[in-house]
């Protein structure tokens, strides 16, 4: 199974971040509002039960977690992805070491790459029009905010070349 761990949002939240996306067109691929979330470290093909084992007995405080920015990354060959960012906090990067290490632990590698937590809205094709993007960007932006009370495993099933995110397990926050 393609999995991840991440934050599922509330559906205020996702409502508000749909609200920013742009408007539909053949070079965007927009996130459907169901399969926003933050994620804190992607597994890829991994066995579920593995995961759950390494997750499972995590205690953790909730805390707020609050999005505050729109940006972009660079990919391949000119596209890009637009995002929400998410702001650092103590809190965030301590439960993703955590969980990163009980995935070592149990023989997962985890990506090299510092970890920039965010929620992606949208991914551009190379031919995508820069207007959009650099519109995306320059737009005025109401930080908001959520208090992140579970995290869980994710399993991303692709359906004719469109991700379908499904929670597994819910993991309660303290």
């Amino acid at each position: 199974m393609r999995l991840f761990v991440g934050f599922p949002l509330p559906e205020d939240i996702r409502f508000q971040l749909e609200v920013c996306q742009p408007a539909p067109e053949s070079q965007l691929r927009l996130v459907e509002r169901a399969n926003l979330h933050i994620t804190l470290h992607f597994l890829g093909e991994a066995d579920a039960n593995v995961v759950h084992e390494a997750l499972c007995s995590i205690q953790f405080n909730s805390f707020q977690v609050r999005i505050d920015r729109l940006g972009s990354f660079s990919g391949r060959e000119g596209s890009k992805t637009l995002w929400a960012g998410v702001l650092e906090s103590n809190e965030l990067e301590q439960l993703h070491n955590i969980i990163g290490e009980r995935l070592v632990e149990k023989g997962f590698k985890l990506e090299k790459r510092k970890y920039k937590p965010h929620v992606t809205l949208v991914r551009c094709k190379k031919n995508h029009d820069r207007k959009i993007v650099q519109s995306f960007i320059n737009r005025a932006f109401i930080p908001m905010e959520f208090k992140a009370e579970c995290f869980s495993l994710f399993h991303s099933d692709l359906k004719m070349g469109y991700p379908r995110y499904s929670r597994l397990y819910d993991y309660p926050l303290n």
